[in-house]
């Protein structure tokens, strides 16, 4: 046996007695979340591989010999540089005016509204 076997060897056996005393001192709850937990990652581990195994078979690769296809080129022209806000548009004192409010579309002006305080004194 080689020096690197009988680590391994060791190691394992520490591991697997290290969890035998653990699984003593738990609780039956805290053992069913490990237990859960481990069974978890166990099942994800075979989802993992098949969404490695798929995204590596989706990638296309050229035949031996073929040379790949260069990028496409596109040359964008600009254009003249549109006219920016005026001095006034960028003050930030420069206000509108005020605009008295204007009737609403439904035949009349805006009739005051009406509230009803719920727990209030009429």
């Amino acid at each position: 046996m080689s020096i690197r076997t009988i680590v391994y060897l060791c190691l394992l056996t520490f591991v697997i007695t290290l969890a035998i005393l653990i699984g003593w001192q738990l609780s039956n709850q805290a053992m069913a979340v490990m237990i859960g937990v481990i069974a978890g990652v166990t099942a994800s581990i075979p989802t993992s591989l098949i969404v490695v195994w798929a995204t590596l078979r989706s990638r296309v690769e050229p035949p031996a010999g073929a040379r790949p296809t260069e990028p496409q080129v596109i040359i964008i022209h600009p254009s003249e540089a549109s006219p920016g806000p005026s001095d006034e548009e960028r003050s930030l004192t420069a206000l509108p005016a005020y605009a008295a409010p204007q009737a609403t579309g439904y035949g009349g002006p805006a009739v005051p509204r009406q509230f009803t305080i719920i727990g209030g004194e009429d």
